[in-house]
């Protein structure tokens, strides 16, 4: 019998890799990108990255919704937080599990491309 007190869960893997950096000319100020965000925003209801309920991992997701063309790099970064998010003092979050295999297939998609 396992003492549910006493059990070592090792942190989770990570790829290591950053995501790309922000394009320095997006005026995020003015009323153009204000009304442009709105636009993604509905565009972007049903992704789960980009409305998780977690900033860190909404902030990236919309970032990576947003470049073009896609990078790796921001789904490789993805999966890492959501791998990170998913143990939570010895409970499994599944939906975060879900959101690491799925960040991570997406990135596996475009580094083939």
């Amino acid at each position: 019998m396992i003492d549910q007190d006493n059990t070592y869960l090792p942190p989770a893997p990570q790829s290591g890799r950053a995501p790309g950096a922000t394009d320095p000319d997006d005026d995020q100020s003015g009323l153009w990108s204000q009304i442009m965000a709105v636009f993604r925003d509905i565009g972007g209801s049903f992704d789960a990255f980009a409305n998780d309920a977690n900033p860190e991992v909404r902030a990236l997701g919309r970032v990576a919704r947003q470049r073009r063309p896609p990078s790796s790099d921001d789904y490789f970064a993805l999966g890492d937080l959501c791998a990170r998010l998913t143990l939570n003092k010895n409970h499994l979050n599944e939906a975060y599990l879900a959101k690491t295999f799925a960040a991570y297939t997406q990135a596996a998609e475009l580094d083939r491309a």
